[in-house]
């Protein structure tokens, strides 16, 4: 009979509510689609927005050379894998001999001395088979001479080697023989990195300067130059501000010069001197010349959220800028080396939103976190300085008469960096092999391998990309510094005055 192609009403049943089903799931679906693109597309309350904390500057214009239109290609930051460190060699072991190893101490008490077989002090008779063993007695008392000579001998042999110093040995006729000890190799100190100046920051000693006990052989402040008091002529390791005024009461007109002094280790020095108008006046006669003097000492070192803080604010910029001048081939400002951190410094300076960062002042280019130097091949020396752990991209290096392993195009070369000084900014993170905290001991070949953005006008070397192997420093001195605002690390502006809700120091 052949089968028949209507369907039974309980399939007819099941199949709507089938129907049913799929239609619900189609709905709902299509409510959380609505509802989700809702809650994306929903503004957020400008009461939750974090107005207060600015958005770093923004990377500099590319910079593209002449004639040229097409973008440059992309770059991608990372930082240096810690697998690309090459390891230090195993020491070398120099005791290879065997009789230069020293036997183990034992722990506990010093054991009997072997009793070797001498005929004069042990005489032993010993029966066959494992019944009986019979040993002659020593005469301790009716020992002779060469006997007790031959017997202090190995005792004296012995704890020679059980206290591991040099003994006297005794002759046979009990003389002794005085054993000079080796000496060791004398071992080379350690450099020191010292502060600046005879008082621990350059501030402190020109404030020293205007004390009224301190001697001074003309009146300087009575020139045509009267900011720049005798110890500060011929620096080049400051940033100065200043002015005059006049000012008067019954008994006399009087000039006022005023001047403020940055130093390069980020000191800061306030002084003024008053003195009558038009009136000659010897500068050490403290009725008419009225000298005071207030500094800051060097700043302390940062802490690891404050120096990141600092390198989410300023480090990508600067990199991206001196990067910008490579893509373009064509020298930052005049082409000195110099020039191509403090116009990215610069550059981060005039955005009103941010805060202004230590200007390079000298060889300085913000919070020193590491110092380092070597004194010749495998004798390297350095200083970690903050709370951060690692150098970071759009930090600044500087160098002076260095010889540095580098990366060149054949392999690896030695590099002679800085006449005398060189600076470069760093592109890439470099981690420590080691663990850092301020105030550690730690050698540049430790830190591993740095990426940088350099340029030389004097050498003919435009703008370019160069890496170098701080394990094959062997010569001269380097410092890695991070850029930083200057109110949050020097506490002020550099100004004549000193500046308000400043605690200057005085002497």
């Amino acid at each position: 009979m052949p089968q028949s192609t209507y369907k039974s009403q309980e399939e007819q049943v099941g199949s709507v509510s089938d129907l049913k089903q799929r239609a619900s799931k189609a709905k709902d679906a299509s409510v959380s689609k609505i509802t989700h693109t809702r809650d994306h597309m929903k503004s957020q309350p400008s009461k939750k927005l974090d107005w207060d904390k600015a958005p770093p500057p923004p990377p500099p214009p590319v910079v593209r050379p002449k004639n040229q239109f097409a973008p440059p290609p992309s770059r991608t930051s990372s930082a240096v894998s810690q697998s690309s460190i090459p390891g230090r060699p195993p020491p070398v072991r120099r005791q290879t001999r065997p009789d230069s190893v020293s036997p183990p101490i034992p722990s506990g008490p010093p054991p009997i001395p072997p009793t070797r077989s001498v005929s004069r002090i042990v005489s032993a008779r010993v029966h066959e088979g494992p019944e009986e063993i019979e040993e002659d007695t020593i005469d301790w008392a009716n020992l002779s001479q060469e006997d007790k000579d031959v017997f202090f001998s190995w005792l004296d042999e012995f704890f020679a080697r059980f206290l591991s110093s040099p003994t006297q040995p005794r002759s046979a006729h009990g003389s002794t023989k005085t054993i000079q000890a080796p000496q060791p190799a004398p071992i080379a100190p350690k450099p020191q990195f010292a502060n600046n100046g005879p008082h621990g920051s350059s501030a402190l000693d020109l404030a020293y300067y205007f004390s009224p006990s301190t001697y001074w052989d003309s009146d300087w402040y009575a020139t045509n130059d009267p900011w720049c008091a005798p110890p500060l002529k011929d620096r080049k390791d400051t940033r100065r501000a200043g002015y005059m005024e006049h000012t008067g009461d019954a008994s006399g007109i009087f000039r006022i010069v005023f001047g403020g002094v940055l130093f390069a280790d980020l000191s800061a020095c306030w002084y003024s001197v008053t003195f009558p108008h038009n009136t000659p006046t010897d500068p050490n006669d403290t009725r008419t010349v009225k000298r005071v003097a207030q500094y800051l000492p060097r700043p302390t070192a940062m802490d690891r959220e404050a120096l990141l803080e600092a390198h989410e604010t300023y480090g990508e910029t600067i990199a991206a800028f001196a990067e910008g001048f490579v893509d373009s081939g064509e020298y930052c400002a005049r082409g000195e080396c110099w020039d191509l951190a403090n116009q990215a410094l610069e550059y981060c300076s005039q955005f009103d939103y941010v805060q202004k960062p230590v200007q390079s002042t000298y060889r300085t280019h913000g919070h020193l976190i590491f110092e380092g130097k070597a004194l010749g091949k495998g004798r390297q020396y350095g200083r970690w300085r903050g709370g951060d752990d690692r150098v970071r991209r759009g930090d600044i290096v500087e160098w002076r008469s260095v010889a540095v392993s580098m990366k060149m195009d054949w392999g690896v070369g030695t590099g002679k960096l800085g006449n005398p000084d060189h600076t470069a900014v760093i592109v890439n993170d470099m981690v420590p092999s080691v663990q850092v905290a301020d105030g550690q001991s730690v050698t540049p070949g430790e830190l591993g391998i740095l990426d940088v953005v350099e340029q030389s006008v004097s050498t003919n070397i435009k703008p370019k990309r160069s890496t170098y192997l701080l394990s094959g420093l062997e010569a001269g001195e380097m410092w890695i510094y991070r850029p930083v605002s200057m109110m949050a690390y020097v506490g002020c502006m550099v100004e004549a005055k000193v500046p308000e809700g400043v605690s200057a120091q005085t002497i």
